[in-house]
């Protein structure tokens, strides 16, 4: 798929974000380039997004975005998709702690704030998993028997 909706400087952002992102998980540049499948696939969903959502606000955008790359992570700490709803249930009690601690406290603070949003994308990022890959414990459930929502637009 072309990349013709986005800019450089887009393009220039996402591979920022990869790199900012693969290098806290102990990777070196070199293994970035090398990963090109890794990059594509993001520009391609970052295309896809424009594509069939262009009202789409940049924080919900960069949201997705930090979707994608945590995702990304899981499935490689974690390649099977086992007990996915324990992991689920386990993720929104941790962000509801978040969110009740950051009540508590100062409402002003960043750290408080930076720990909800990424609570939040780890919800996020184990629901996706568990609409496209099913949870094992759960084989009722044939995430391949579902058509994608993008074919409704």
């Amino acid at each position: 798929m072309p990349l013709v909706s986005l800019s450089p400087d887009d393009i220039r952002l996402v591979d920022a974000c990869i790199a900012d992102y693969m290098v806290r998980l102990g990777n070196t540049p070199s293994t970035i380039t090398n990963n090109t499948q890794v990059i594509e696939r993001l520009r391609t969903i970052r295309v896809r997004l424009e594509r069939f959502v262009p009202s789409l606000d940049e924080r919900t955008s960069d949201a997705l975005l930090d979707v994608s790359l945590e995702l990304a992570r899981a499935r490689a700490k974690f390649p099977n998709n086992t007990l996915l709803l324990a992991a689920l249930l386990e993720e929104a009690g941790d962000l509801a702690n978040a969110l009740i601690e950051g009540r508590k406290g100062d409402p002003a603070s960043v750290v408080s704030h930076k720990h909800t949003y990424e609570e939040a994308i780890q919800v996020a990022c184990v629901a996706v998993r568990i609409a496209t890959e099913g949870s094992s414990e759960f084989e009722s459930f044939d995430p391949s028997r579902v058509p994608s929502l993008a074919n409704y637009l």
